[in-house]
């Protein structure tokens, strides 16, 4: 079955699951609600945290399920399981739960879960990813199940050592010297809820398009937070204008010094609202006057490799090679001249210099370039605009679901018109870079 047979068969699937027919296609389940009491303890050397989790799930699907499976993050330790009406038992060793219902649970029937498990994260300031800090229900088995992992609203209740910050999606709250927690709420439309945790010095700063928040380990003077604020708020537009919406609102960016967990690139890995950086970061770049530059790569990031994110074989190409392309293209507007040939020229002598090194970082950064070229070859071959359009399309439709090769290609020929199968063979399978 060819590219445009399958585009075909997912708009006819697409629109039978928005047409609003009250009969479900296939097993499914949804969880509507879920309340959280995180708890956080510093450690010597850690972050401790004990998560209390109750669920209201739904059984959405077309026939009765005789169980469900919860992923918990990994190294969590379970403390207490239970269920209204199921039998709970942990399956093997990957912090899976399985609940067991006997009599099956029915179509439409709602099932209250409560989990309660624990953590030991990095010492704090830290940013944690979503995948590792909170539990995820798994889709049934079947043909065209349904699900959500995490619930279309969270309501968290959050304690931990006074005078720390913490954020979650675009709320932040600074944790009181009473034992009463602070209650935060995320919904559908909010960012995915990263958690950043610790004692920081914070600036926020309000600009034209969304306010800027600053939580350093060292506390910033207030001229060099403004400037680092103009150029994170100058290069959102930018990228705002090349590649379209995010698939989520944003009121607040905040850019933190901290230790990222899970989030899947060692520096600049941006999730949702939050950028990351190391410690002591903001001082290099102010002292090197390559503000515009760092803004560049940690804001694309909220693009590529936040909304849109490839499957980790092809991160490489995919990922690391957009956002290349991308900020070559921000230069471009930020100079109002043509710098794509000359950086092709260097990037394959660069690349033909790295691609044999025994080193990971340097092989890592080959794959990069080589997407990089990718990525060049169709905006010459297509122009810029089809290109761009693509990525922020497949960022918006995708919003975090792993995407390949095939959805890049599918989404360019829809666009276009064109068929890319010979274009996608020779970047997607060959080894060389096409047109040494």
């Amino acid at each position: 079955m060819g590219p445009m047979h399958l585009r075909v068969v997912g708009l006819v699937i697409a629109a039978i699951a928005t047409s609003g027919c009250a009969v479900p296609l296939g097993p499914g389940v949804r969880v509507g609600k879920e309340n959280l009491a995180l708890g956080m303890d510093a450690a010597p050397g850690s972050t401790q945290f004990e998560v209390q989790a109750r669920l209201r799930v739904r059984n959405t699907g077309n026939r009765a399920l005789p169980s469900l499976t919860l992923a918990l993050p990994p190294a969590a330790r379970i403390r207490r399981v239970s269920a209204l009406g199921g039998n709970a038992r942990v399956a093997g060793e990957e912090a899976r739960i399985t609940f067991s219902f006997a009599p099956l649970w029915a179509p439409r029937a709602v099932q209250r879960l409560d989990v309660t498990y624990e953590l030991q994260l990095p010492a704090a300031p830290i940013a944690v990813a979503p995948e590792s800090w909170l539990l995820r229900v798994q889709r049934p088995p079947g043909l065209l199940a349904s699900g959500n992992p995490t619930a279309d609203r969270l309501h968290i209740e959050v304690s931990g050592p006074a005078g720390w910050m913490v954020i979650l999606g675009d709320h932040c709250e600074r944790l009181p010297a009473t034992l009463r927690p602070r209650a935060i709420g995320v919904g559908l439309r909010d960012p995915e809820p990263v958690l950043v945790a610790g004692a920081f010095s914070v600036q926020l700063i309000r600009g034209r398009y969304l306010g800027v928040r600053l939580l350093t380990q060292k506390p910033c003077a207030p001229e060099a937070a403004r400037r680092v604020s103009a150029e994170i708020e100058q290069s959102y537009d930018l990228f705002r204008r090349l590649l379209g919406r995010l698939p989520y609102r944003l009121r607040a960016l905040t850019v933190v010094e901290a230790t990222p967990v899970g989030m899947g690139t060692p520096e600049g890995a941006a999730r949702g609202s939050v950028i990351v950086m190391p410690a002591a970061t903001l001082e290099k770049v102010l002292a090197r006057g390559m503000v515009d530059q760092q803004a560049d790569r940690l804001v694309a990031r909220l693009w590529i490799g936040g909304a849109l994110r490839a499957r980790p074989d092809q991160r490489p190409l995919l990922e690391e090679g957009a956002l290349e392309f991308l900020l070559l293209r921000a230069r471009e507007v930020r100079s109002g001249s043509s710098l794509l040939e000359q950086a092709e020229g260097a990037a394959r002598r660069e690349y033909r210099e790295l691609e044999r090194a025994p080193e990971a970082s340097r092989r890592s950064r080959a794959e990069a370039l080589r997407g990089m070229l990718f990525f060049l070859e169709l905006d010459r071959q297509l122009g810029p605009q089809p290109v761009e359009q693509a990525l922020g399309m497949l960022a918006r439709l995708q919003d975090g679901r792993p995407v390949g090769v095939g959805e890049l290609r599918a989404a360019l020929e829809q666009l276009t018109g064109r068929d890319l199968g010979e274009l996608f063979e020779r970047w997607s399978t060959l080894r060389t870079l096409p047109r040494d």
